[in-house]
């Protein structure tokens, strides 16, 4: 079966779902594969985050590794996030290569309230239990509003920003 096909197949099935538990079990099982990460978001989450990288689009979070610590970059662009190591951002910017690519899919709001998301992973880079973390730090600095205060200073007064207060709230 082509890609095509497999992601029309998806579609009519995830529209004949019944409920959202329905929709996140079928969304799940047609990402059980490598390098790929996926979750059904309610749609005000989405929303809180949609308003919140429209607003602070770009941020930096730590990746904890047996090597040390490596900072990422990630960035919001419309319905999609990007991961890049901040080193390879400092020095190509744009053309930075990103590891993670997030994107959500907003098909089934008025249906099921509910945000599709799916995340692919470059596994040279990240495995998907580094990328699912990553994500997951920076929902909490995103959704959290004592730590959503360092986003705001990452975008809006960058010289201001300290790592050591972002390491210091994790």
């Amino acid at each position: 079966m082509t890609s095509t096909k497999a992601l029309g197949l998806i579609h009519t099935l995830l529209e004949k779902a019944k409920d959202q538990a329905q929709v996140n079990t079928l969304w799940e099982s047609f990402h059980n594969h490598p390098n790929t990460i996926c979750a059904s978001v309610p749609s005000a989450t989405y929303q809180k985050l949609k308003e919140r990288t429209e607003k602070h689009p770009t941020f930096v979070v730590p990746l904890f590794r047996e090597e040390g610590l490596e900072f990422v970059y990630v960035e919001a662009k419309g319905d999609a996030l990007v991961m890049t190591k901040l080193e390879d951002f400092k020095n190509l910017g744009t053309e930075a290569k990103p590891f993670v690519s997030i994107y959500f899919f907003q098909d089934f709001v008025q249906q099921h309230d509910v945000v599709l998301m799916r995340g692919e992973v470059n596994e040279e880079i990240v495995n998907t239990a580094e990328a699912a973390s990553l994500l997951n730090v920076f929902q909490v600095f995103y959704f959290s509003e004592g730590h959503y205060k360092l986003v705001a200073l990452f975008n809006e007064r960058p010289d201001e920003f300290d790592v050591q207060a972002l390491l210091n709230m994790l």
